[in-house]
């Protein structure tokens, strides 16, 4: 596992070490870029354990942050120094899709429809989320379970299962088994014109693609329901009172990048702010590197 981690990074650097001697002009453009850190999820081998562990995030993630302007960062899990230490390097977080978090954390019993992502990434994603909630400025981007994380992790508590608790409901929010792999399987959602996120993407509704069977039920006092789908369940959340970009979206914006454009480049830009904020800062300190960053303070 180490030996994994170790090659990775090498390879990171190696091929930042190309770019420099490719393009003279790559540190100087780079500079200005934000940093934009990406949950990975932790896969295992159910039926064997002892094989090779893996960690995965889908390329449309990667891509959505490249083509909106940010450099991603892909961040396994790891334990909380070494988190700390490159959170501090960040100019934002993505918090990704997967499986079911833990009923636990929200003192749930689990239901039987429920399965649960590997312990690793679920401790990983929560210890992700209240540090990225704790700060006061980093903006942060939750996409599908991502979203339901950050609810958690602010206090609040899931709808374990949509189809049981909403017993005639119309919309559909996971793909039939019947439906094409290749097309994203969309459902309608209506956006508070009035709220930050209806002002992003200026249209009040709006087709999302869609995978999921778990969203928000109580919402966390930090965050106000913004977006709902027909079927009246929870579809976006936002911070409430906060300047800061926050916001939690139960679709899947990655994968209709050309439809979500709008909140990928906000994203994006607030994440270019944030980033400019702490260069100036430390300007004013007479430190213009960025090897020493306060997160909290930009």
């Amino acid at each position: 596992m180490q030996n994994q981690r170790f090659f990775l990074v090498l390879k990171t650097l190696l091929l930042v070490a190309i770019l420099y001697s490719v393009s003279p002009t790559f540190a100087a453009e780079s500079k200005n870029l934000p940093l934009i850190g990406i949950a990975m999820d932790y896969e295992t081998d159910k039926t064997d354990p002892k094989k090779i562990k893996t960690f995965e995030v889908y390329s449309t993630y990667v891509d959505a942050v490249s083509k909106a302007g940010g450099i991603p960062v892909l961040l396994p899990p790891m334990d909380d120094v070494k988190l700390k230490q490159i959170f501090d390097k960040l100019d934002g977080v993505v918090l990704v899709g997967g499986a079911d978090y833990p009923s636990s954390y929200y003192n749930e019993p689990k239901h039987e429809t429920a399965d649960e992502m590997h312990p690793v990434r679920a401790d990983f994603d929560l210890r992700l989320a209240k540090m990225a909630l704790a700060d006061k400025y980093k903006p942060v981007l939750g996409i599908c379970a991502g979203c339901q994380i950050l609810n958690i992790a602010a206090g609040g508590s899931l709808i374990q299962d949509i189809p049981s608790h909403v017993k005639d409901g119309k919309t559909m929010h996971r793909r039939p088994a019947s439906y094409s792999k290749t097309v994203p399987f969309k459902h309608n959602v209506k956006i508070d014109k009035e709220s930050r996120l209806g002002k992003i993407y200026q249209v009040e509704q709006l087709q999302v693609p869609t995978s999921h069977h778990q969203c928000v039920n109580k919402v966390a006092n930090k965050f106000t329901v913004v977006a709902r789908a027909d079927d009246g369940m929870t579809e976006a959340i936002e911070a409430d009172g906060e300047d800061k970009f926050l916001f939690g979206v139960q679709w899947h914006p990655e994968r209709d990048y050309e439809s979500n454009h709008k909140l990928w480049e906000t994203f994006v830009k607030e994440c270019s702010l944030f980033r400019k904020k702490l260069y100036e800062k430390l300007l004013r300190k007479g430190d213009p590197s960025n090897d020493v960053i306060s997160p909290s303070q930009p």
